[in-house]
């Protein structure tokens, strides 16, 4: 069973309106990326392209290009291709906005399966996988030696490190992104499955025990003062960069400017609880091709054959970076170029992947709402947490999947 979530009318003409619009031109593409990503190793990928098939590309990374890519589509406009995450895939496939694909058997066969499967919808592949990253414990190696392997372990450093003005890992505590790691390590989960083994948006893992555990041992570290009842994630990036912190629960996207600050970076996975590790949430970014496009057989071709190829792997790491990427031939060589990169890699392998559902949305809205009633305001917590639950089992429709267009 599968949820969406629409865009109110008026935000989805505010962002038509923000971002620079593009009638598709047959035979040139535009490529947009999710914004924040440095394009400029990807802009020169694709001018040596266009030098040597005659296809002019551009690439863009507009500010609101995710929102815009599927608003747009329904107009017949926007990018010939999008780099993005995976997360929406089901709201884009279900739509109509991105296209289905047939890789070929090779290239099929240089990337592992499980990152096929989460771009692929009732059966069809709607996505090119190309990076992986995901949530992870990140530490100071100037003032530990390794990761925490448990939360025992954490409580245990706390007094040794107060003598050099420093917690032993932070974290903010009400976002449920970096949480996640503590309710999966008691078993939690998203959402459940149904006897097809397909997601149910009904059965909401917020309400479930896991959750409550994880909630209480949280709780106790803050009424410890293990943790601080409030942190922003700048309050944690500072507090790590400053030495006042000798690891961290963080996403991916930090580590780059964690070895910018001159941190000696270790990483490793969540600190077990009970016996039991946890596993943060992982993302895939792929590339995906509108479904309006009349370019489908020339954004193919540049995806398999420039993007998925050795200069396009050049390209690719250092515009997705710090994401691990998924082809066997980039992959090797990624994990050489770093010293946290292999353990890091081995900590996204077994992350939980985000469910690519629009109920993810309601998700992350009721339960983020939950955290801070129960980590700030003292609520509750299994009421709290049900409540949560209930409210987003009940926002959650099902839509009816939009038929494709054949291609002229």
């Amino acid at each position: 069973m599968i949820a969406t979530l629409r865009l109110p009318a008026a935000l989805l003409l505010l962002v038509a309106l923000m971002t620079p619009a593009h009638a598709f031109e047959q035979g040139s593409l535009l490529v947009w990326v999710d914004p924040g990503r440095d394009i400029d190793e990807l802009t020169r990928l694709a001018e040596a392209y266009s030098e040597r098939t005659g296809v002019t590309v551009e690439v863009a990374a507009p500010e609101q290009g995710r929102r815009a890519f599927q608003q747009r589509e329904v107009d017949n406009d926007g990018p010939d291709i999008y780099i993005g995450q995976h997360q929406h895939l089901t709201d884009w496939a279900m739509g109509g906005v991105v296209t289905a694909i047939e890789p070929r058997s090779t290239l099929r066969n240089a990337i592992n399966e499980p990152y096929w499967s989460v771009l692929t919808f009732q059966d069809v592949v709607y996505g090119y996988p190309l990076a992986l990253e995901g949530a992870v414990q990140a530490c100071n190696a100037d003032q530990v030696d390794a990761p925490f392997d448990t939360w025992q372990a954490v409580w245990q450093a706390e007094s040794s490190l107060a003598r050099q003005n420093a917690r032993p890992l932070l974290f903010d505590a009400t976002n449920l992104y970096l949480n996640y790691g503590l309710m999966s390590a008691q078993g939690g989960y998203v959402f459940g499955r149904d006897e097809a083994g397909l997601l149910n948006t009904q059965d909401v893992g917020l309400s479930a025990p896991a959750a409550i555990a994880a909630m209480s041992f949280m709780q106790s570290m803050i009424e410890g003062d293990l943790l601080p009842a409030r942190l922003t994630t700048e309050d944690v990036d500072d507090a790590f960069t400053a030495d006042r912190a000798a690891c961290v629960l963080t996403a991916a996207n930090a580590l780059p400017d964690y070895e910018a600050a001159g941190v000696d970076l270790l990483v490793g996975p969540y600190p077990s609880l009970s016996g039991q590790s946890g596993r943060g949430f992982g993302e895939v970014t792929a590339a995906f091709i509108n479904s309006a496009t009349p370019n489908k057989t020339l954004s193919r071709r540049f995806i398999e054959d420039a993007l998925l190829s050795e200069a396009g792997f050049d390209a690719l790491t250092e515009t997705l970076a710090p994401a691990a990427p998924l082809h066997e031939a980039a992959l090797e060589q990624w994990q050489e170029d770093e010293d946290w990169h292999a353990r890091a890699w081995t900590v996204w392998q077994t992350a939980e992947l985000q469910p690519s559902v629009p109920a993810m949305a309601l998700y992350w809205m009721f339960g983020s709402a939950a955290m801070e009633a129960i980590l700030e305001q003292q609520a509750p917590i299994q009421s709290t947490l049900s409540d949560a639950a209930a409210q987003i089992a009940e926002l959650a429709v099902i839509p009816e999947p939009v038929e494709e267009d054949e291609e002229e």
